[in-house]
């Protein structure tokens, strides 16, 4: 990944600076080759070899099938905080009630990590 092509999201996401200092404490020189903010067209020139990005773990199989990338990196450094604002209530929506239960061990799906993806032949 030294000195390739990133596909960058916008300077205002939250755990770019993160991102940054996890490139910075394993030495790997950065080459910003776009800064974008739409994750669908960042998806789209990662799959078509413009360079790698970077996307939450838990979407990593839909975006590896869909988008012909794969794994290159993980990045277990950086987290995402999830808030739910409810009324205490006997009709709670399903997606919430499985956030409210969520327990670490029992699902990969909400690994706290990130991962770098770029085009299958590119970064062998």
């Amino acid at each position: 990944m030294n000195n390739q092509p990133f596909l960058s999201y916008g300077r205002h996401t939250p755990y770019l600076e993160k991102l940054k200092d996890w490139f910075k404490d394993h030495n790997i020189q950065q080459n910003i080759k776009a800064e974008i903010d739409d994750s669908a067209l960042l998806k789209v020139l990662g799959q078509s070899g413009e360079g790698y990005f970077s996307a939450p773990t838990f979407i990593a199989e839909e975006i590896c099938e869909q988008y012909g990338v794969k794994v290159i990196g993980v990045v277990n450094s950086i987290t995402e905080d999830l808030y739910a604002i409810y009324r205490d209530s006997s009709l709670i929506n399903p997606g919430l009630e499985e956030l409210l239960n969520f327990k670490p061990e029992n699902s990969y799906h909400f690994l706290p990590s990130y991962l770098i993806l770029g085009k299958k032949q590119s970064f062998e």
